[in-house]
């Protein structure tokens, strides 16, 4: 059936309608494309400055964690000197604990007129058995706080590991959403 030039001219001006309505729907969905795009970006800038605030705060962690570190190597150190000086302090008490039994057996061969000067080396072994068991005492405490603050660098050392594993988790996130937001724009 063929139309009338008028239906023809109606037709073409619903087409053009049609057209014109399409185009202004593509470009209100462009424009809200662009609106949201906007909005993501803007949330991507906001999610950076927070993990770079984060990852400041873990370095900030990182540099507390190795001064106390460095600080628990010194009081090993310390702790360490003072064992070895209670050894030889040990050693030294050792000795004279034998030096004194042997004067104790000389003493004693002169039992009659020596008894007093056995009593007072007698005084001096129990008074040197003290001071031995004081210092192995030190020397157990002196262990027990090296275990310690062994534990505590080791526990240290996990801590930077975990803090470094999460800067670098902070850095990869960084790098996504700023490719994220290059590709936005």
């Amino acid at each position: 059936m063929k139309m009338s030039l008028s239906q023809e001219i109606e037709l073409v001006k619903k087409e053009r309608q049609q057209m014109k309505h399409l185009s202004n729907l593509q470009l209100a969905i462009v424009r809200g494309d662009v609106m949201k795009n906007r909005a993501k970006i803007e949330d991507s800038k906001k999610k950076i400055n927070v993990i770079q605030e984060d990852v400041g705060a873990n370095m900030e962690k990182i540099d507390v964690i190795q001064e106390n570190v460095e600080h628990n190597k010194v009081k090993i150190d310390v702790i360490q000197d003072n064992i070895e000086e209670s050894k030889g302090n040990i050693t030294i008490i050792q000795e004279n604990v034998e030096e004194s039994k042997e004067k104790i057996n000389v003493i004693q061969e002169n039992v009659g007129a020596n008894m007093e000067k056995i009593d007072v080396i007698q005084e001096n072994v129990e008074h040197n058995k003290v001071k031995i068991d004081v210092i192995q005492d030190n020397v157990e405490k002196s262990k027990e706080n090296i275990d310690v603050i062994q534990e505590n660098v080791k526990e240290s050392k996990e801590n930077i590991t975990i803090i470094q594993e999460n800067v670098e988790e902070s850095k990869e996130k960084i790098n996504v959403i700023q490719e994220n937001v290059e590709e936005s724009k």
